[in-house]
């Protein structure tokens, strides 16, 4: 029987380690040094130090993760929250609570790779084909390594430094190695191995569903779709918004052959371009119950656009669908329908032109729009959104709701209670600043901060959203579905 281990990299780094002691006093230099932090909040960072030192031994708990860059990443989640826990408030007991159980998590956790980074994989694959096509993908990333100077690519899943021109060239070489690269198979929670990606690429399964993971490519995160990493003959896929059911797009048209990162080509449903981002979760053939007529993949329609080689014949579907898929594109672009997944100017005033707003609304609404239009970034969801009102020269104002489990001192978070929509959701006005609960895992509350647009749907609670996962991601624009995903905050400007 095979072996199912990783096999051992004799190069590999070294788990590192820290004390509690040293790695607090780190995440507290880092947050103290913040220039945007007040003087109040400082104390309060004080305040939540000498709290959590009587709770724990410093100097003698240690947290281990498995290479220095995990560390780091643990780090400055370690202060986000710090910093969250403080901003324009006074210090609860509920903040250090916070802390505290998110430290007793981080020491109880075995040193791990960060979720969703594949660092090695165990090649089963006995095909001599097979075995040529990644070792000529792993030369061409050497080769690309050594000129660019990056150091570390040895495999196809460090792709960090790697400009999206050279990948779209790898793709064309290579084809299938932008799935392999950006994708972790979520069946059963398993990984696939190459064997089984191999196999995958060329007769994909309906259902099979796989985690996006740009990896930390501000570029791919940025440019690359569905489309440049699924195979021609998936023809209908569902894009989960953060793996999150209650946000499903379900594809009705592809355009294009492959992505080729070229605007147009890619999903598209009756909303227009299905954008992918890291988290989020596509279905091969769609959440739509397969059948045997219809299950979303088509082998044969793939198989008339290669040549003798195998090669995709791009000319050749460009012939029979180019006219057509022009006009069809020119007629969105029309309509202020959205084609690609970096917006344009005239695609986001056309956003803005649906959303009615006056005073300070209107300049959040607008700073927002300016903020999708430069592609800027946050560390996190919160922080995206207070750059919006800073440049909107808006503060955070009226706390018009609050749920309930928010005032819990000692907050369950396997058991959180009931979380429903109150009577206040129907007064969301462009600017509001919301929380919303959708389980995102990483949030104490599960929560995640998002601006509220305009509503497309008021009666059945469907809005426009801009939101940012943080990350270091760019912002975009979602929908948000209030019937199935609860408001727990609902904050006011003011100018």
């Amino acid at each position: 029987m095979p072996d199912d281990k990783p096999k051992e990299n004799p190069q590999a780094e070294q788990p590192v380690s820290l004390t509690l002691s040293k790695f607090l006093d780190k995440a507290w230099a880092e947050a103290d040094n913040d220039p945007k932090l007040s003087g109040k909040e400082k104390g309060n960072l004080k305040k939540m130090k000498k709290a959590l030192d009587e709770k724990h031994d410093l100097d003698k708990e240690t947290i281990t993760r498995s290479t220095q860059k995990e560390l780091d990443v643990l780090l400055d989640n370690t202060k986000s929250r710090i910093v969250l826990r403080t901003l324009d408030k006074k210090l609860t007991q509920t903040d250090i609570e916070d802390i505290s159980q998110y430290l007793e998590s981080i020491l109880d956790s075995a040193p791990i790779s960060v979720p969703g980074t594949r660092t090695d994989i165990a090649d089963k694959q006995d095909s001599s084909e097979s075995t040529a096509r990644r070792s000529a993908a792993k030369n061409e990333f050497d080769k690309i390594a050594k000129e660019k100077k990056i150091e570390g690519v040895e495999t196809v899943a460090d792709l960090r430094e790697i400009p999206v021109d050279l990948l779209m060239k790898l793709e064309d070489e290579h084809e299938g190695i932008l799935l392999y690269a950006f994708t972790d198979f979520a069946d059963d929670s398993k990984k696939i191995d190459l064997a089984n990606f191999e196999s995958f690429y060329k007769n994909p399964t309906p259902g099979t569903r796989f985690k996006v993971n740009f990896r930390g490519n501000p570029d791919a995160e940025k440019q690359l779709g569905a489309a440049d990493l699924c195979p021609p003959s998936i023809r209908r896929i569902t894009i989960l918004q953060d793996g999150n059911e209650n946000l499903a797009r379900t594809s009705t048209k592809r355009l294009g052959l492959k992505g080729q990162n070229k605007r147009g080509n890619g999903f598209f449903d009756a909303d227009g371009y299905i954008p992918v981002y890291t988290s989020d979760e596509i279905i091969v053939g769609g959440l739509q119950k397969e059948s045997k007529t219809d299950t979303g993949i088509d082998l044969n329609f793939e198989k008339k656009y290669r040549d003798p080689t195998g090669k995709l014949d791009y000319k050749k579907y460009e012939a029979d669908f180019g006219a057509e898929e022009t006009k069809l594109i020119k007629t969105m672009e029309s309509k202020g329908v959205r084609v690609g997944k970096v917006y344009t100017s005239s695609e986001l005033q056309a956003v803005e032109s649906k959303i009615e707003a006056s005073g300070v609304r209107k300049n959040i609404v607008q700073s927002a729009m300016e903020l999708l239009r430069n592609g800027t970034k946050g560390k996190f969801c919160w922080n995206w959104i207070d750059q919006v009102y800073k440049n909107a020269g808006a503060q955070r104002g009226t706390v018009a709701y609050r749920h309930s489990k928010y005032r819990k001192s000692n907050f369950d978070k396997n058991n959180p209670g009931e979380c429903k929509n109150p009577p206040q959701v129907k007064t969301m006005q462009p600017g509001d600043w919301l929380f919303i609960y959708n389980k995102n895992g990483i949030d104490k509350y599960d929560d995640h901060s998002v601006l509220f647009l305009n509503w497309i749907d008021k009666e059945n609670l469907i809005a426009n959203v801009a939101n940012c996962t943080g990350a270091g991601k760019s912002g975009t624009l979602r929908t948000v579905d209030f019937k199935k995903t609860p408001l727990t905050m609902l904050i006011k400007p003011k100018a």
